[in-house]
Formats: C-alpha cells, sequence, structure tokens
C-alpha cells in the first residue's frame, strides 16, 4: 500500500495502478482470502463436532423425557388399578354388609319374640313389630330412647337388668318377662 501510494504520488494514478496490479495490494487480499478461507475451514471442523455434541444432547434429553414420561404412566396405571380394585373391594364390602343387614334384619323382623336393639345405656333404639304388637306399642317413637328396664317390675326388671349386663359383657342378653303396660297420654307419649 505504501509502495502504491508513493508510485501515485510520484507519478500519478497510472503508476499506482501498475503498482497495485503488480501483487502488492494485489497480494496482500490474496493472503486475506487464504487466511479467511483457512479461518471458516477451522470454525467448520469446530462446528461440526459442537453441532454432532448438541444433536446428541438433544436426543439424550428426548429419550429421557419419553423414559420418564412412559415411567410416570406406567406408575399412574398401577396406582389407579390398585385404587380402583380397592374401590370395587370396598364397593362389594358395603354391597355384602347390606346384603348381611337386610338378612339379619328379616330374622329378626319374623321372629314370634319381642326383639329390642338398645344402647349401651340401654335405651331403645329398635324394636321388631311383633314385639311393638306384643308389648301393645302402636308408634315406635313414642318409646324410642326410652329406659328398656322402666318396661319391667319386680323380678322381671332384675332378669331384664342381668340380660343388659350379659349383652354389655358380649354374651347373648336374653330373659322372659311380663311388660308392664303403658296408657297413650293425651299428648302422644306413653305412661305406665
Amino acid at each position: 500500500m505504501a509502495s502504491a501510494v508513493a508510485a501515485y504520488q510520484r507519478y500519478g494514478l497510472p503508476a499506482a495502478r501498475a503498482v497495485l496490479g503488480q501483487g502488492g495490494l494485489s497480494s496482500g487480499t490474496e493472503d486475506v482470502r487464504i487466511i479467511t478461507e483457512r479461518m471458516d475451514a477451522v470454525e467448520a471442523r469446530l462446528l461440526a463436532p459442537r453441532q454432532a455434541a448438541a444433536a446428541h444432547v438433544r436426543r439424550t434429553t428426548l429419550i429421557s423425557l419419553l423414559v420418564t414420561l412412559a415411567l410416570a404412566s406406567a406408575i399412574f396405571i398401577v396406582l389407579f388399578r390398585g385404587i380402583h380394585r380397592d374401590m370395587r373391594a370396598r364397593r362389594d364390602a358395603e354391597h355384602a354388609l347390606r346384603d348381611s343387614e337386610q338378612y339379619n334384619r328379616s330374622i329378626v323382623d319374623s321372629s314370634p319374640d319381642c326383639l329390642a336393639i338398645l344402647t349401651a345405656d340401654a335405651r331403645l333404639s329398635r324394636m321388631t313389630s311383633q314385639g311393638l304388637r306384643l308389648m301393645e306399642v302402636k308408634d315406635f317413637g313414642s318409646i324410642a330412647n326410652t329406659d328398656w328396664l322402666e318396661f319391667w317390675s319386680g323380678e322381671d326388671q332384675a332378669a331384664a337388668r342381668r340380660a343388659v349386663a350379659a349383652a354389655l359383657g358380649g354374651s347373648a342378653g336374653r330373659f322372659q318377662g311380663l311388660a308392664r303396660r303403658r296408657r297413650e297420654r293425651r299428648n302422644g307419649g306413653m305412661s305406665s
């Protein structure tokens, strides 16, 4: 460049062109072009492994995500089936319990005896329809939650007390006695 400028200053533009045409600037430009091509080639050689590594990371990440998704789906399916099985077993147990209760209730309701279901403190919670007839009670609501022992007197009350104690102890609480008659009160309740 310096020689082209010097030729221009001494001999003018045609001299500067002649100096540049001989390869002074042209060889410098050519050198720059060659160096740039080498740099491009080195960059391409370095870029290819990076691109391959990035593609490998993408594939590995995708495979990891798919495996994780498959495992999560499998765990979900196993949990869902387990929960569904438990729900079905619970539903079946509830049906069996309901059927058993209906069967037991039908046996109790068909009994010719007076059968009463009492709370732990000997209060009436249920009585068979035959029991209501035998005790001459028209509406169970009128005697519900009444102390069972109030229906009996004397030795019958003592026997009723022993039957309640036996039932609380886990044995059959049975006795036989005559209940005191109960008259309906004017307000709908019963009295003895």
